[in-house]
């Protein structure tokens, strides 16, 4: 990335977030007119929806952990079949779910095991 952190995010991520914005037969970005390939090997999103630094991607107006979870179901249910669908999904970082609902999932998760209710 350009801004000279660790990303966590990946080219298959990248790869997925440009192949649903500019669709599957697409070989150039629909907002800069670059090969899609410059932009899944490193170039940043002209529209922001490549992964950030924490691995977090905005899409729909929401923070998503990774690439978010309908970008998978569509790639998954779209393109692959039978066991290869399993192992290409299994490869994203993150787990595709809204940030804040995650957090707050986690948070009262703790508090029942630390409460012990």
């Amino acid at each position: 990335m350009t801004c000279g952190c660790k990303a966590i995010d990946s080219a298959r991520a990248r790869a997925a977030i440009c192949v649903v914005c500019a669709g599957p037969a697409a070989t150039a970005c629909p907002a800069s007119g670059h090969p899609i390939t410059m932009h899944v090997n490193g170039q940043p999103c002209p529209r922001g929806k490549h992964p950030a630094c924490d691995g977090t991607v905005r899409a729909c107006g929401l923070r998503w952990m990774g690439v978010p979870a309908p970008v998978r179901w569509w790639l998954w249910l779209r393109h692959f079949r039978g066991e290869e669908r399993g192992r290409w999904a299994a490869k994203f970082t993150g787990c595709g779910c809204i940030q804040w609902l995650k957090e707050r999932w986690e948070r009262a998760k703790r508090l029942v095991s630390t409460n012990g209710v």
